[in-house]
């Protein structure tokens, strides 16, 4: 090329890179919830927690510990609410699921965390310990607040309490979590007399009923916030009942509400009452939400599960809101607290038999893997981009790339279980399908730290179906996983090998390609082996001219330019990368725009 034709290729490079291309991110902000409007009483509580987080200490965590409904999320969330000035620099939300069958693990926090802070900062190292050290890297100096809500146990609350500096926390826990060491230790009791009237006084603005009635619901309820806000909005939301009417639904269940001051049957009780007046269908609903796995449920999924239209269900997805078993998490999605979540369970195994359940979770199943596969679709890249089908599921939910990609990281845990029960049912097929599916995503959301576990299960499902081609291909994603996402350059290594022997044996030119290009990207991470490079670069340049594979001839073309050039044989790395723009912009052989843009940047960069 002359000097004109290198100006004109360095500034479409230029042009190339300043195109705004869509982006997927990792976790969102983690933001406080929405504190309740109507919080009452703790005065004392909110007190002692305000003293300690202005004590400027050092190290400063505060556990708020008690029985379920006892309201420690309110309390938590009210008290962080009211902090927002002291800690300028963020206040960020995690649910420790505490009670459920899955609690996210120390690994799950810290990963959540960083990413929300400091979205920028390199993978999260896979071992523990190093990724607790990134976490103290990342969080120290900043005056941000953490509310970790519902801990299971001593572990999820060690890895992420702050280290020396401005950081605080909020931990809540049904637990007294007795093995921590350095908290402030706040346990909560039932609400007194006056504050439990004044709070389902607030509750049922503008009804009638007498401080004696009002005093009598709140012996009924044993004082329990969750019980009284149960109760309370039952008698606001009801325009012919009464103070009176509502005792007298509850005087004969009085056994139950008794039962709020027994360990876990106490919340049970007042979910009881709220559970029984919901109409068919809602209670159709709540009981299979627990079949959702994933902190929040979108409306979409919550219709499969009773296969309704989203419209009805939008309507029963009220009803439970109204009642306070579900709470908004953002505009079309639901939250659904770890007990609550658990009584439907129970309720779901009382009132509905074996089979039923597992045709319900089949359907959820084959729904969210197929819709998985409509959003992935629209990340691929290359000439099949072009044929495939798109929101093949109908709902349009994901008939964009921007929905595409929310809908994704929206319902992550739960298309990531569906695609673990596809493969423990033999379902090989579709698993390689899905992940197939979401390859070129993950390139956008490579900081996931499931990525591994979607392609390990691909492989193995490819290894299952015995096809020789799918085998080589999902090796090679999972050695992509070992360079970026869970870094293990030696296993990914070993991957790219097998994936060659695999490709090779198909004759797949393509595979055998892309199979070199992961070997040649291992060996430069683990360095000193440059020819050992030259010979994978040369291998790969043949392997895709061959193919005519644009995205893997121009990538290989670089990686061969950039090892020549750490050779110091600069005039044949030159030759190279000269070559990698040309293959970007060949009609028969270039890649897509944003990979061609890449390509072309990387190459003039080295070639100046």
């Amino acid at each position: 090329m002359d000097d004109a034709d290198r100006h004109a290729l360095a500034a479409a490079a230029r042009a190339g890179r300043q195109r705004d291309l869509p982006r997927v991110g990792g976790f969102a902000d983690l933001p406080l919830p929405r504190a309740v409007p109507d919080f009452t009483g703790r005065d004392d509580e909110l007190n002692t927690i305000r003293t300690w987080a202005r004590a400027g200490e050092a190290r400063r965590v505060v556990l708020i510990s008690g029985p379920p409904g006892i309201g420690k999320t309110s309390l938590a969330l009210h008290a962080a609410t009211g902090l927002a000035a002291d800690f300028p620099e963020g206040q960020y939300f995690v649910d420790l699921q505490g009670l459920s069958t899955q609690p996210l693990s120390p690994f799950d926090v810290l990963s959540r965390l960083i990413r929300a802070v400091d979205p920028r900062s390199p993978s999260v190292p896979p071992a523990l310990a190093e990724a607790t050290a990134m976490w103290q890297r990342v969080s120290r100096g900043r005056r941000i607040l953490l509310v970790l809500d519902n801990a299971v146990d001593e572990a999820q609350v060690v890895a992420v309490v702050p280290g020396d500096g401005r950081a605080a926390a909020i931990v809540t826990s049904r637990r007294m979590l007795s093995g921590l060491d350095a908290v402030d230790r706040l346990p909560l009791a039932p609400l007194p007399e006056q504050e439990s009237v004044a709070l389902l006084a607030r509750l049922t603005a503008g009804r009638a009923a007498t401080s004696s009635e009002l005093n009598q619901l709140a012996e009924l309820c044993a004082h329990m916030p969750l019980a009284m806000r149960v109760v309370g909005n039952r008698l606001a939301s009801r325009r012919y009942w009464s103070a009176a009417d509502v005792i007298a639904r509850l005087v004969p269940g009085e056994r139950r509400l008794d039962a709020l001051s027994a360990g876990d049957l106490q919340v049970n009780s007042a979910f009881a009452l709220s559970y029984d007046q919901l109409s068919p269908s809602a209670q159709c609903l709540f009981r299979r939400l627990p079949l959702a796995t994933g902190a929040t449920t979108g409306v979409e999924t919550a219709a499969v599960l009773i296969d309704r239209s989203v419209h009805e269900t939008e309507d029963l997805l009220d009803e439970l809101t109204e009642v306070s078993l579900l709470d908004e998490a953002s505009p079309g999605r639901v939250r659904c607290h770890d007990l609550l979540r658990a009584y439907g369970e129970r309720k779901l195994a009382d009132e509905e038999p074996p089979e039923q359940i597992e045709s319900v979770r089949k359907r959820l199943r084959t729904w969210l893997l197929a819709t998985t596969i409509a959003a992935g679709q629209w990340f691929e890249s290359g000439p099949q981009a072009a044929v495939v089908p798109r929101d093949s599921d109908g709902t349009g939910i994901v008939s964009s790339e921007q929905a595409a990609g929310a809908w994704l990281l929206a319902e992550a845990d739960a298309w990531f279980a569906a695609l673990r029960q596809a493969a423990d049912a033999g379902e090989h097929r579709l698993v390689v399908d899905v992940a197939e599916s979401l390859h070129w995503y993950s390139d956008r959301w490579v900081f996931w730290h499931r990525w591994h576990d979607v392609f390990a299960l691909s492989t193995n499902a490819a290894r299952l179906l015995g096809d020789d081609r799918l085998r080589a291909t999902h090796l090679g994603y999972l050695a992509w996983t070992r360079l970026v996402c869970v870094i293990d350059y030696n296993k990914a290594l070993e991957h790219a090998d097998e994936a060659f022997e695999f490709a090779s044996r198909a004759g797949d030119a393509v595979q055998m390609g892309w199979a070199r290009s992961y070997r040649i990207r291992a060996l430069a991470r683990l360095g000193g082996r440059e020819e050992e490079q030259l010979t994978a670069t040369r291998q790969a340049v043949g392997y895709f001219t061959e193919a005519r594979d644009g995205i893997g001839l121009s990538q290989a073309l670089v990686s061969r330019g950039i090892t020549l050039h750490s050779l110091a044989r600069h005039h044949e790395a030159l030759t190279a990368f000269e070559s990698a723009v040309e293959a970007a912009l060949d009609r028969e052989t270039a890649p897509v725009e944003s990979i061609a843009a890449m390509a072309i940047a990387v190459a003039l960069h080295y070639a100046a």
